[in-house]
This record gives C-alpha cells, structure tokens and sequence, in this order.
C-alpha cells in the first residue's frame, strides 16, 4: 500500500443517503444527491455558493448535459432534463417496465457519450437489480439483469475499460467498455466482510480505480491487479461514492450517507473529467 491519508468535512449537508459526486468543469461546480431525502444539492469552492433543492421523486445520480445549465436526473419516473435557474423538469425517456417498489441507482456518462445507469428494488430483493443503456435517443435498454445493487459503472479515460459492482456481494468487476463488453465481464476484486461493501466509483488518469466503501469508512485505490495501493479513511461509517474535480482534478470528492455531508481528499493523482452527454439530447 503506498499510503494512508484522511478526508475533511467540506460540507456538512446531512445526506441521509448521499451519492453520485459529479464535477462540472465548466460551472467550477460539485453535484450530488441525496435518495432517500429526495434532493439535488451543489456547491461552488471556489465562490463559497451552496444549494439545496427538493426533487418530487428519490434521484439514483446526476449527470452533466451539453447546455452548462441543465443537469439530466435519474428519478423513477424517468429520465429527467433539469433545469437549475428555473428548477423544471422535462421528461427524456420514461424507464420501460421498472416494475413499482423499484428506483434507480447509480449512473456514469462514459467518454463516448452513452449514459449507463442502474435499477434495484427497494426492498434490496436479489437478483432485482438491473444495468441500463441510454444513447440519447428512444428508451433505455436492459445491458444486465439478475444483480441486486449495482453501482457504478466507472470508465478509464479512452473508454477501453468499465467497472461494475453488485454491493451486497462485495464484488467488484471489470470489462470491456463496451455494451457487449459487459456479458463477459470478469472478477476484479471482492471485498472481504471487515471492509464493507463496494459502492460507487471513479478512475484516475493512471486508470486506477477508486472504490467506495459502504460500512467500511473509507475509499481505497486499486492497482490493474486489483491489489490495493492507497486508501483514504472517513470519520463516518457508510462511504457511498466520489468523484475528482476541482480546477486541476486533484480533489477527491466523498459523499457518505447515515446523515453525513461531502468530504475532500487531496491524494496526490489526477482524475478524469465527467462525460457529457451527447449531441442531440433534448
């Protein structure tokens, strides 16, 4: 392990389930969410600016479009265009067959463009857990049934390579980046019961994962072995994603859940900018 260092309390937002840190360059702006307490909520380090803003339905993750002003939202009700000066929200593309009792999770733009997002039952049932597609136009499409909660994924930055975790199993899994990349996809690394479960993710510029640790307070970076090289402890128990950003892309943003805020690490690698969605998204 190269080394061992401590986040500090950015924000002290009481997320009651906090995920999906996403930096939006352009803006010089760090969005989150919260699930379960239904909320949107962003801050701007630089200018000191914080927001919190009620959504109607539980949002699995935010992600960047191509207008600086609007953010595409993950709600079980579909896929939601945002519009952050009014607060509107305009339907995408509903999610075909999302059976009730059902929400979605997590979700990544990939370099390419390409939106991937997961669903999973409330009641966490096993094998209820789905892996989506969303190329900007129509409706979404099933990449993966059979999981619980998946999380992630997580993309190098050529898009060549994509993570994937199923959080009650502790595994984690690697495969192609492509859509028919994820069928083969194999054991990267399994986390063992003292160490939580793996959550959301990122990868660096060196294309080293950074996992999440749900009930394990901290967030680890892993080599192409899967062996850990460093590992960032929390003062809080349940660690739900992160995500670079910052001018340079040397911060690690950390959200956690359990009525915690967002944290900062300085950990000495570079990340890779959030994909944007692509041209023609409405």
């Amino acid at each position: 392990m190269v080394g061992t260092d401590a986040a500090e309390l950015l924000w002290g937002v009481d997320l009651t389930l906090g995920e999906g840190p996403l930096w939006d360059p352009r803006l010089g702006r760090l969005y989150a969410v919260d699930i379960e307490g239904r909320r949107l909520v962003w801050l701007e380090p630089g200018t000191g600016a914080r927001v919190m803003r009620d959504l109607p339905a539980k949002p699995g993750f935010a992600a960047l479009m191509p207008e600086p002003g609007r953010l595409l939202l993950g709600l079980a009700t579909g896929l939601h265009g945002h519009d952050l000066d009014g607060g509107g929200l305009t339907l995408l593309a509903p999610i075909p067959d999302l059976p009730p009792g059902h929400r979605l999770n997590d979700g990544k733009v990939d370099p390419s463009g390409r939106l991937w997002f997961s669903s999973m039952a409330e009641d966490q049932r096993e094998g209820a857990g789905v892996l989506w597609l969303w190329e900007g136009t129509g409706v979404p499409r099933r990449l993966a049934e059979g999981l619980t909660i998946p999380n992630g994924p997580a993309f190098t930055a050529d898009g060549s390579t994509g993570y994937l975790a199923d959080s009650p199993t502790g595994k984690v899994h690697r495969f192609d980046g492509t859509p028919e990349g994820v069928a083969g996809r194999v054991l990267f690394l399994e986390l063992g019961e003292q160490d939580g479960h793996p959550d959301g993710m990122t990868v660096d510029a060196e294309g080293f994962l950074w996992q999440a640790h749900y009930g394990g307070s901290c967030v680890t970076r892993h080599g192409a072995d899967g062996r850990e090289l460093a590992r960032v402890t929390l003062p809080v128990t349940d660690v739900t994603s992160c995500a670079f950003g910052g001018p340079d892309l040397t911060t690690l943003f950390i959200t956690t859940a359990g009525g915690g805020g967002i944290y900062r690490a300085e950990v000495g690698a570079r990340g890779v900018a959030a994909g944007v969605l692509g041209s023609g998204i409405g």
